[in-house]
């Protein structure tokens, strides 16, 4: 169905999900399951872009889109509102998704279509438009999150795989080969007790640089939103209006750690009577595991792949510090990095994005360590959580 407006939407949504919840179906096999999604995405246009620039720059950005697993993409903007409906198919799977732009920064994507072909048309429009990336919630943020309701599951997820591939192949060329040592954690669980195993795994009797959280289940108002680190939050209930409410509930907390990146971090020289002065300071992640060789792990970091999207050649200034001056994929800005052995540092200009700061701390806990912080140039903590 296409969106005349906003509230059109709503009602769509909101039927949809009371006829999932409904226990009156007249079998499960023919009962429509599928819980409603809503994916974060974050465009490169300022918050306060009037509504038309907004829609001409979907108008400009969608239509470059291409893929043989992927259907013609069909925009429906709905009349003096800010809601496109999108339709288009995904191998054989039709998809109708509703774009909420009313921050023209800060997407919402709304859909109830199949979940696994949802993941895969959010990850295309990606991973082609470096106008687009994802919301990224490092472990503090979903630890707060969490507590907006009761928490009913959790999910762990971490891989080192792109360095451990990266250190093996760079060994066997210098004619050494070391063991290879990737390091894979995954759990699911859905209990009342997932606080208990989490705070367990997360100690030092479990595995707490492996036990990364990646998502929490919790309820609010009966309601059970599944909020991943990747910016994706599902909602099973009843009531579209408190998903929305939950959904916009963490958007806000999520805006907010990206302005005050922007705010009191991002560097920049302000004249000052005679002189110039600079304003703003590095951002250092620490590392409690210390990086074994560091020219595989600057050379495979700024590869300009996924997950951190950066480029950058590595500069040696000596065996226990490299340079890079790296260009975010997303932003399209550059920004400076120094990174060795215990910590990496990174200069963020004026005018560069929030975004690729929670995107490198969000990854750096998922594929490195998941005990890595961000702090300060005096050492306390960058974020509010």
């Amino acid at each position: 169905m296409i969106a005349n407006n906003r509230l059109h939407m709503a009602n769509l949504l909101d039927d949809r999900m009371r006829r999932v919840a409904s226990p009156d179906a007249p079998s499960k096999k023919n009962r429509d399951v599928t819980p409603i999604k809503t994916f974060i995405v974050e465009a490169v246009l300022p918050e306060d872009a009037e509504p038309q620039n907004a829609r001409r720059f979907i108008d400009t950005v969608f239509p470059r889109l291409s893929g043989k697993h992927f259907g013609a993409m069909t925009l429906h903007p709905a009349k003096d509102d800010s809601v496109v409906t999108v339709q288009t198919i995904v191998d054989e799977d039709p998809i109708t998704a509703y774009l909420d732009f009313s921050n023209p920064r800060f997407w919402l994507l709304h859909s109830m279509s199949d979940s696994d072909s949802l993941d895969r048309l959010v990850s295309h429009w990606i991973n082609d438009l470096p106008e687009l990336d994802r919301a990224w919630f490092p472990v503090g943020l979903l630890n707060l999150y969490s507590l907006k309701g009761k928490l009913r599951g959790i999910g762990l997820d971490y891989s080192n795989k792109w360095y451990q591939e990266a250190k093996y192949a760079a060994d066997v060329e210098r004619g050494d080969p070391s063991s290879y040592n990737e390091s894979v954690f995954k759990m699911q669980l859905r209990s009342r007790q997932a606080g208990r195993v989490l705070k367990t795994m997360q100690s030092e009797h479990g595995e707490p640089h492996s036990a990364r959280l990646s998502k929490v289940s919790v309820e609010i108002d009966g309601s059970i939103s599944d909020i991943k680190y990747d910016g994706k939050v599902t909602g099973r209930g009843k009531s579209f209006t408190h998903h929305v409410a939950t959904t916009s509930s963490i958007l806000d907390t999520y805006a907010e750690q990206i302005r005050l990146v922007e705010r009191n971090y991002a560097i920049a020289g302000v004249k000052d009577g005679t002189g110039i002065t600079l304003s703003g300071s590095p951002i250092t992640f620490k590392l409690p595991t210390p990086i074994e060789d560091l020219k595989v792990f600057c050379d495979a970091m700024f590869s300009a792949s996924e997950p951190f999207r950066l480029w950058g050649d590595p500069v040696r200034v000596s065996d226990r510090l490299y340079r890079i001056h790296g260009l975010d994929l997303h932003s399209a800005r550059t920004l400076a990095f120094e990174v060795s052995p215990t910590f990496i540092r990174v200069y963020l200009p004026r005018g560069s994005c929030g975004n690729s700061v929670l995107r490198l701390y969000t990854n750096l806990q998922a594929r490195y360590d998941a005990l890595v912080t961000a702090v300060s140039n005096g050492g306390e903590s960058v974020f509010g959580f």
